[in-house]
């Protein structure tokens, strides 16, 4: 499991878009005073909607304050989302996940950017609905484990051990607290290894193993095993 990281792009686009969403203010402004707002015009008069109203007050998903919410009247790209704005929707980009492009979980950010906004341009792209498969680690990372940890209570969830910073080491792990044999004595020396070894599962796949694991003591401490 690894999380694809590449803080340039993203930095770049972030710094992008707060710079427009502060120098975009007076021009908001002025928008809202001007002889546009006062006829009741909105921006879906002129321009293209690539969100095929989802949206609007009336869409499936409405957000208050129309376009101007998440875009300027500068420019329509990049849009004013950040990491912040970003926390009012239903995925916190937070840990590692601030640094991940927004296309890697936006796939229709992909489309070509159209020579113009307005609305006798023709859209040839997916709608842009933002909607994303699941907000689950298991929906974009594949587990090293297997179901190595599925007859937990918690069903072996990701954030149980590890924290978004990133996946190794195992932040959030405890092994007095979640493990079933304690690391006491000599034990608190040992490798994980000697106990984990990399083994090929059901699949063929080689995988750490973490359970089963036996709590005997003969099963490290036999015949020909030296003390710890």
């Amino acid at each position: 499991m690894t999380l694809k990281i590449a803080p340039l792009v993203c930095v770049i686009t972030l710094v992008s878009a707060n710079a427009s969403a502060q120098g975009a203010s007076a021009a908001e402004a002025a928008f809202k005073d001007s002889a546009h707002a006062a006829a009741g015009v909105e921006c879906v008069s002129c321009h293209l909607d690539p969100h095929q109203g989802r949206f609007a007050a009336r869409g499936a998903h409405p957000v208050a304050g129309g376009c101007v919410a998440c875009h300027s009247t500068q420019s329509y790209r990049p849009s004013t989302i950040g990491v912040a704005a970003h926390a009012r929707y239903d995925f916190k980009l937070d840990g590692a996940h601030r640094a991940v492009p927004c296309v890697d979980c936006h796939a229709e950010l992909e489309h070509v950017a159209l020579r113009s906004s307005l609305v006798q341009e023709r859209w040839t792209g997916a709608p842009m609905r933002f909607t994303v498969r699941t907000s689950t680690c298991q929906g974009c990372h594949e587990t090293p484990h297997g179901d190595q940890f599925a007859a937990r209570p918690d069903k072996g969830r990701c954030e149980s051990c590890h924290d978004t910073e990133a996946f190794r080491p195992a932040s959030r792990f405890n092994h007095e607290r979640d493990a079933q044999f304690a690391l006491r004595g000599g034990h608190a020396n040992i490798s994980c290894t000697q106990c984990h070894p990399t083994v090929a599962g059901r699949d063929h796949t080689r995988r750490t193993r973490y359970r089963p694991v036996s709590r005997r003591c003969e099963a490290c401490h036999g015949e020909g095993v030296g003390p710890l």
